[in-house]
């Protein structure tokens, strides 16, 4: 738990400082970054300490591993199609349109 806090602690502050900088494109950037980097580490943290992956041997690790990678394929899959749901959707209401 404390260690957690003092990554999420370090995350902030390497963001607030980067925001000092001059140009925005860069600051809109660090700020995605950050955020995503702070997503990946609170969902790894979460499905690790949750008790369904066994830490304690090499093979365990690996499957948490394994299961991880695959949630975040997973995830990552449904946003794409959601995506390509609502492209279609436009793209259809513009055909109408015509």
């Amino acid at each position: 738990m404390i260690i957690e806090s003092v990554v999420i602690g370090i995350l902030a502050v390497i963001g607030l400082y980067f925001l000092k900088m001059e140009h925005h494109t860069r600051k809109i950037k660090i700020i995605a970054i950050t955020l995503i980097a702070l997503l990946f580490y609170v969902s790894a943290t979460g499905m690790f300490n949750s008790g369904n992956v066994d830490i304690t041997s090499p093979r365990g690790i690996v499957s948490g591993i394994y299961l991880y990678v695959g949630w975040l394929g997973e995830s990552i899959g449904e946003i794409w199609d959601i995506g390509a749901e609502t492209t279609g959707r436009v793209i259809d209401a513009i055909r109408i349109d015509r």
